[in-house]
């Protein structure tokens, strides 16, 4: 899997740039939640483990993730969007069957919150639906049309 399987080159050059600062950042903001033992640094975990997922370095982003499970719990909307990425991390090693288990927890966890639907978890799932329509390790579908309409 290369960053242009995951749409990165639609960037150029700066793709993998832009993904090595996400990490960078994202480590910070862990770092700093912990210091002060603020929870947040699970749900940033989440994403971490999706950058790192894309940028090639499967076994840190399965380590990111079991690290973080189930620890935000007591933050059920914050829970549910870890779910949602960790759902496109497992949809990306090819482990649909999890991949769709997280995404039907997170599902339950909106129902159960009454997430609206313009609500950030329910944009997740949306999201995290509309990646695992896609191949298991391939492309992700875009939101922002086809590669050729975004040429024209």
């Amino acid at each position: 899997m290369t960053l242009s399987d995951w749409g990165v080159d639609a960037f150029g050059e700066n793709g993998e740039f832009l993904l090595e600062e996400a990490e960078k950042h994202l480590r910070e903001a862990i770092e700093i939640c912990e210091s002060i033992n603020y929870p947040a640094h699970h749900a940033f975990r989440g994403s971490l483990a999706f950058v790192t997922t894309i940028l090639g370095d499967i076994e840190q982003a399965r380590s990111l993730i079991e690290y973080s499970d189930n620890k935000l719990l007591s933050v059920p909307s914050e829970n549910g969007k870890f779910l949602c990425k960790k759902a496109k991390v497992l949809h990306i090693v090819k482990q649909s069957d999890k991949a769709t288990k997280a995404l039907k927890q997170a599902k339950s966890i909106a129902k159960e919150l009454n997430a609206k639907p313009d609500s950030e978890l329910q944009k997740a799932i949306i999201e995290a639906e509309q990646f695992l329509s896609s191949p298991p390790g391939g492309t992700p579908p875009s939101d922002t049309g086809s590669s050729e309409e975004r040429e024209q």
